[in-house]
């Protein structure tokens, strides 16, 4: 099973392509990892911050979008969708921005929720950035399926 690096740490990860006409979307499923929930940190404002650019900037300025994509999940989704980032982060269907309802942060890692999403972050040398967008929970212990994603 491939994995997502997050801070450091290798988790488990599925991903699997969804086909429809003309394009190529990629769906990644990261789980929800109890330890997110369970023993959280307080919200972080630093991940707060990411979260409300990006989400804004994903319809307004996409290479300001794609800059605050982690390396890893920017190029999984050029490939997926065989587009430079510019024209893929605009044309994969993310959720339209909303505001940011919860953040959970645990070390390195961050979950934040917004009224039309569920992001996943990791904090990297020059900040947040997201390492997977557009993601729906699947149950309570089930994984999380992704739009964007870098597993």
């Amino acid at each position: 099973m491939p994995t997502v690096p997050l801070a450091g740490r290798r988790l488990p990860a599925r991903t699997r392509a969804a086909h429809a006409p003309g394009r190529r979307a990629s769906l990644f499923v990261l789980p929800l990892l109890g330890f997110l929930t369970a023993c959280g940190g307080p919200d972080h404002p630093g991940a707060r911050h990411a979260v409300e650019a990006f989400t804004q900037a994903v319809a307004k300025d996409p290479g300001t979008a794609c800059r605050l994509l982690s390396e890893r999940a920017r190029t999984t989704l050029e490939s997926d969708e065989e587009a430079p980032c510019e024209a893929a982060i605009t044309g994969v269907g993310l959720p339209d921005a909303a505001p940011v309802e919860k953040v959970d942060v645990y070390g390195g890692d961050a979950r934040v929720i917004t009224g039309s999403d569920v992001l996943f972050l990791a904090r990297f040398p020059e900040g947040w950035k997201v390492m997977a967008a557009g993601c729906k929970p699947q149950g309570s212990d089930q994984p999380h399926d992704c739009l964007v994603a870098g597993g």
